[in-house]
């Protein structure tokens, strides 16, 4: 039976598939939420560290007053970099998880002839990949997709066959016909997954330019302290600065002896 051959050989590539390391579909999909997170986080800093500009930039007279205003453009510059990057990197993300889930939408109206050009593309793909593995940066499919994507393809399954058998023919799928979905495209799946993967070097890039960002922004206000304050009030600050390595380091190990630091998340 074409349909028994149809379900033999879908089983067979997604048991191929779920070899394969690969990310988690619904960690894709709540990376938009994070990245746009980061860029409101990285526009507020910019925001705070152009004020600390502001109070240095017109005063060159010292190297390290030089070096307050220099570390605080480049803290701004970064901030800014970090919160575009994070906002592309999120509209792309955004654009291309909905093209996918129409596509897994769109399997639910698929007739037996798109059902099975679905499954002849999957099996082309991962014949390919088992013998080029450089194929699977071509097409970086989440295994939790990949099973979202066969249940979908064995549910429509299942009704085009119950529907034969209404007709009393249970030897081929129906092809074709007004069941058609004319929403299924299986080639815009791998497309949308290169779109995914470039936006995680986006994203990626975004966290970087942020952590150099609040470094500079440490570093110059730093630097203000010690051009413009007395001894002790820039030692003071730089000792505050310091708790961003001691508290989380202090937390962890408190944490070993099951102490735990007041948040203000306990209020």
């Amino acid at each position: 039976m074409e349909g028994l051959k149809l379900a033999l050989k879908l089983a067979q590539i997604i048991t191929t598939s779920q070899l394969r390391e690969a990310l988690n579909w619904d960690t894709i999909k709540g990376q938009i939420g994070i990245l746009t997170s980061e860029a409101a986080i990285a526009t507020f800093l910019a925001a705070v560290q152009s004020q600390v500009v502001a109070l240095s930039y017109q005063d060159n007279s010292t190297g390290v007053k030089v070096a307050t205003n220099a570390l605080g453009f480049a803290g701004v510059l970064l901030d800014v970099i970090a919160a575009f990057l994070a906002l592309v990197s999120s509209t792309i993300l955004q654009r291309h998880v909905a093209i996918i889930d129409k596509q897994l939408n769109s399997i639910e109206d698929a007739s037996g002839d798109q059902i099975k050009g679905v499954v002849d593309h999957l099996d082309q793909y991962f014949r390919a990949s088992r013998i080029h593995k450089v194929f699977a940066d071509w097409f970086p499919v989440p295994q939790d997709f990949t099973r979202r994507l066969r249940v979908k393809l064995q549910q429509r399954m299942r009704v085009l066959l119950t529907l034969k058998k209404e007709d009393g023919d249970t030897e081929t799928l129906k092809l074709g016909g007004p069941e058609e979905s004319v929403d299924l495209n299986i080639d815009l799946i791998p497309e949308s997954f290169r779109h995914i993967q470039s936006a995680a070097f986006i994203g990626d890039a975004a966290g970087t330019a942020m952590l150099l960002g609040i470094l500079c922004f440490f570093a110059s206000v730093q630097c203000l302290a010690v051009s413009t304050q007395p001894l002790g009030v820039w030692i003071v600050s730089a000792a505050i600065c310091s708790l961003v390595i001691i508290l989380p380091v202090g937390n962890r190990l408190l944490g070993v002896l099951g102490i735990r630091l007041p948040t203000v998340f306990d209020i």
